[in-house]
């Protein structure tokens, strides 16, 4: 129960220490109850060598990196200690907890432990989405792009698109192979995903919506791949061009309720003209052939990435671990920048602080995690080895647009992660 705490204040605002208490705690608690089982090598069992050879050789690299071209390495260790290796420590809980479950020396076992993992999540959305009725309710409309939730609408969608792959992997299990992995019933997990898509609606995030979207796309494009030869075509046609029409119809409404998509054409080439409009420097922005000002995200996000990559041309070796390696880079540059962090693209930020030798490293990490997943689908049709894939390419691909490599969504993707890889090499699936 420690651990659904952590999972539910992981995202909350203004509770770093609670949930540094618990991580710490919970990982205290899961040490001694571990090493009998664990001991003498028996930690094998559980996990995969491959995963944890490749963090290891990343994590060398980030501390030779911040060690050699760092130009502040008492700055750049106590990031690492402070980011990476606190990360580091919600992994580890993550595969204790995991291993405990699997090894039956916990009273409840991996789908229970998931089950808890997801109810924790799951209150969180449902949380918004019952505020959203409430206000439609007594005040007449829907207060898009609004939460009392978290801290932010972004981090919000962190935990809706997290919820949908929970809800996903498990119904996808039982639809293509009848194994089902936790106990609630299909109308259920119909609803999660239901409660998931209005809050994505609501949140009027693009990245979020972006990522629902490609998450139904993956399922209907799997649901295919799967059933292609052993059920009637032109049926599996109809039931994936149902889906993908109800995904159409979604991103419509998102498209017509959010005014930056009709100007972003318009904006790339300006926002990609980094010298010509140096607007971006100091947060100000150009203007439209009508007049109007550019959209804030469309414009900052696109000239952010060029001069990620240009700063990443200059140095591809790295600068030092740092979630701020984007700001500071540029600062010696532009020193009238306005205070700005990060580049909104997570790998960018990473890109840039730890050189290229690391962001093929991390990738590499990434993909052998997410082939350890399909093949647990594949060959065990194990639902919890899709949700491992589906965290993967979940994390890896809003840190292609949002800053997410860092903080508390660094730690609880760790988490998950090594979760993930225990419970993936297990069949503890059951015939629906």
């Amino acid at each position: 129960m420690v651990a659904a705490s952590l999972m539910f204040v992981w995202s909350m605002p203004n509770l770093t220490g609670l949930r540094n208490s618990l991580l710490v705690f919970d990982f205290l608690i899961c040490v001694p109850l571990a090493w009998p089982v664990l001991c003498n090598r028996g930690w094998r069992r559980f996990f995969p060598v491959l995963p944890l050879k490749i963090y290891c050789v990343l994590t060398l690299w980030i501390v030779l990196c911040a060690f050699l071209f760092s130009d502040n390495r008492v700055v750049s260790f106590h990031e690492i200690w402070g980011q990476w290796i606190r990360s580091a420590l919600a992994g580890a809980m993550g595969f204790l907890l995991a291993s405990l479950s699997a090894s039956r020396r916990l009273r409840l076992s991996p789908s229970s432990v998931l089950t808890v993992l997801m109810l924790a999540i799951f209150s969180q959305v449902m949380l918004h989405d019952v505020d959203m009725l409430y206000q439609w309710i007594t005040v007449g409309r829907i207060p898009f792009g609004e939460t009392k939730i978290l801290e932010s609408r972004t981090v919000l969608t962190y935990v809706v698109n997290l919820l949908l792959a929970f809800s996903a992997a498990e119904l996808m299990g039982r639809v293509l192979f009848k194994r089902r992995y936790m106990l609630f019933s299909d109308i259920f997990f119909v609803f999660v995903g239901l409660v998931c898509i209005f809050a994505s609606y609501t949140l009027q995030t693009r990245n979020g919506m972006i990522g629902t979207l490609a998450l139904l796309v993956s399922c209907s494009l799997l649901f295919w791949f799967v059933k292609r030869k052993t059920t009637n075509n032109i049926l599996v046609a109809g039931l994936v061009l149902l889906v993908l029409s109800g995904v159409v119809t979604l991103g419509w409404f998102s498209y017509k309720s959010d005014p930056r998509w009709g100007s972003l054409l318009e904006t790339v080439p300006i926002a990609w003209d980094t010298q010509g409009h140096q607007e971006w420097i100091h947060r100000q922005y150009p203007l439209l052939a009508d007049g109007s000002p550019v959209s804030g995200s469309n414009y900052e996000r696109i000239a952010w990435a060029k001069e990620a990559l240009l700063q990443i041309a200059r140095e591809p070796i790295g600068v030092g671990y740092n979630r701020s390696a984007f700001g500071l880079a540029l600062k010696k540059i532009h020193p009238d920048l306005v205070d700005t962090a990060h580049s909104h693209s997570g790998i960018l930020d990473f890109t840039i602080a730890n050189g290229i030798p690391g962001l093929i490293i991390f990738i590499a990490l990434l993909w052998v995690c997410f082939r350890q997943g399909l093949l647990a689908f594949f060959k065990n049709h194990s639902p919890q080895g899709l949700l491992l894939a589906f965290v993967v390419t979940g994390f890896f691909g809003r840190s292609l647009v949002d800053s997410n490599i860092r903080d508390h969504m660094l730690e609880q993707f760790m988490f998950l992660l090594c979760v993930m890889l225990v419970f993936s090499l297990e069949r503890d699936s059951i015939e629906s």
